[in-house]
């Protein structure tokens, strides 16, 4: 059966039931398989399977449904890949893979490429393209001619290299690990007991996971495929394949259930959507249109229409500012707004070290390990994790550049000050002894950070932890320079894919969000503030 329904019908609901009836008929949940878009829908799915007191099984994001499947076949990869029985394989993330590209350009021919900046990014992007289109190198050349791709050659050899090194490293992150995944579908059984598939977004889903549905149709009892015409919110940029639910119906088949949309504004969104299409123009009484003569104009109108509402018993979870990037200037505007308000950032793409607490963790490494260190590195650290006065930080700052250099406490006003002392302490016990980076970390985190560090970021510290466990698993021959270079790496890198971990939503926090971020998490409030919408 496919199911066509907007995120403004019940859906969720269907999919859900479909799954309850298959176990309560005696199916058993190893025989079910649902793979959903991101954590959010997928932990959404749970709950509502936990309310009814049904088991949950086999059910994965679709990043989830690689790493499983990578996970549970390391013996198969081994032999594939013709490692030893003893050697371990790193299921790495981003960090470790972004420094075996940057050796692979370092050692390619791109002298005369211009821009070195975004290099790596698109490197990323284009391997990405590659792999959730299943190209072959053949069909990689043949693009690269079309589109008369001056620096196509030099790209391949450098995802070449990329490709060999991840190897050599025995270090897969989920885009190598998705492109094992058909070799493990076809060759080892893994998925030989499925009878049953559920899977919702499929409007959003890349060609090589249509691929697999080609798989399993044989072997199918039924299965339950949901989509959103107007959907493919994802097409291009992060790989959705727009014709798969079409081809899929004119080679199955298959029972199509339309769903109502009981949006409030259904009708209205069609006409909006038809009249950017055709460029025509339309009167929408729902909607305000201004244009600002600079950004901070049109952030100050915002926030006086934000405060506005709230003055008129409007709650903040039925606020939203909606943008195509969550910059600094948004966010410290939001700060600073002094409408005491709390704010949540949603945002496709964040950097580790602007996290205050992951921020202070990598200042006291850089002192640990004899990496330079600014002023405003150091100020930020005194401020935020031993919350000393401002107009007192210029003395503190002097005295720990002076250790810093030395060794060497003084002893002065600052040095009698507790919060100082422990951090003085912390760092002197790391210096003396040779802990591996990870441990370093931890030391820090549990001793100066995890008292200040907010619920939400407690994750973000979690997956710091596992990429420095990942980098060192992967570089461990490089001895005491993996330091120095994870934390290069960190401070450069951005995270820049579905997080790893469901967003949990505070009820008093007023929601700044990509479009994108709106439409993953199914975030629905009564106002919305759409910004930098040129």
């Amino acid at each position: 059966m496919i199911i066509q329904g907007s995120v403004n019908t019940n859906r969720d609901e269907l999919l859900v039931g479909k799954y309850e009836n298959l176990i309560s008929s005696g199916v058993e949940s190893k025989e079910i398989l649902v793979v959903l878009l991101n954590p959010f829908k997928k932990n959404n799915f749970v709950q509502l399977l936990e309310k009814k007191n049904c088991t949950a099984n086999k059910i994965y994001t679709l990043n989830g449904l690689y790493y499983n499947a990578f996970k549970d076949n390391i013996p198969f990869i081994k032999t594939l890949l013709q490692y030893n029985d003893d050697d371990v394989i790193n299921q790495c993330g981003l960090e470790v893979s972004q420094y075996i590209f940057k050796q692979c350009i370092k050692e390619s021919d791109f002298s005369d490429y211009i821009s070195k900046v975004n290099l790596l990014h698109q490197l990323f992007r284009r391997y990405s393209l590659i792999v959730q289109n299943c190209l072959s190198d053949e069909e990689v050349k043949n693009r690269s001619t079309i589109l008369n791709e001056t620096f196509a050659s030099d790209a391949f050899n450098a995802i070449k290299k990329y490709k060999q090194k991840t190897i050599e490293y025995k270090s897969f992150d989920y885009l190598r690990q998705m492109a094992i995944f058909p070799v493990l579908y076809k060759k080892t059984g893994y998925f030989n007991d499925i009878k049953y598939l559920i899977v919702d977004d499929a409007d959003e889903m890349p060609f090589i996971f249509w691929q697999f549905i080609d798989f399993l149709m044989p072997q199918l009892t039924d299965y339950v495929i949901a989509y959103d015409k107007n959907g493919s919110s994802r097409c291009g940029y992060l790989c959705a394949y727009k014709l798969g639910v079409e081809q899929f119906v004119k080679k199955y088949n298959p029972q199509i259930t339309r769903l109502d949309d009981y949006g409030k504004f259904t009708e209205l969104s069609e006409k909006f959507f038809n009249a950017i299409k055709n460029s025509k123009k339309i009167v929408l009484n729902e909607f305000e249109n201004n244009n600002y003569f600079n950004r901070l104009d049109m952030l100050n109108a915002v926030f006086r229409n934000i405060k506005e509402l709230l003055s008129n018993g409007i709650k903040t979870d039925e606020i939203a500012i909606v943008t195509p990037l969550c910059d600094e200037q948004i966010i410290n505007y939001a700060k600073c707004n002094n409408l005491g308000l709390k704010f949540q950032i949603i945002s496709g793409s964040e950097k580790l070290s602007d996290i205050d607490g992951i921020k202070n963790i990598i200042s006291i490494l850089k002192i640990v390990n004899s990496i330079e260190i600014n002023d405003y590195e150091i100020k930020s650290l005194l401020l935020s994790t031993l919350n000393l006065p401002y107009r007192k930080c210029i003395n503190y700052i002097n005295e720990l550049k002076e250790f810093v250099k030395s060794d060497k406490d003084n002893n002065t006003e600052s040095s009698q000050n507790e919060k100082y002392k422990k951090l003085i302490s912390i760092i002197k016990s790391l210096k003396n002894t040779k802990y591996c980076l990870t441990e370093q970390i931890s030391i820090i985190y549990e001793n100066l950070i995890k008292e200040k560090i907010c619920k939400k970021d407690i994750l973000k510290y979690e997956f710091l932890l596992k990429e420095a466990q990942n980098f060192e698993q992967a570089f461990k021959s490089f001895g005491e320079k993996t330091i120095k270079d994870f934390i290069i790496q960190i401070e450069n890198s951005v995270i820049s894919e579905n997080p790893i971990n469901a967003y949990n939503f505070n009820s008093n926090e007023i929601i700044i969000s990509t479009p994108q971020k709106l439409i993953d998490f199914g975030i629905k409030t009564k106002y919305q503030f759409w910004i930098d919408t040129s």
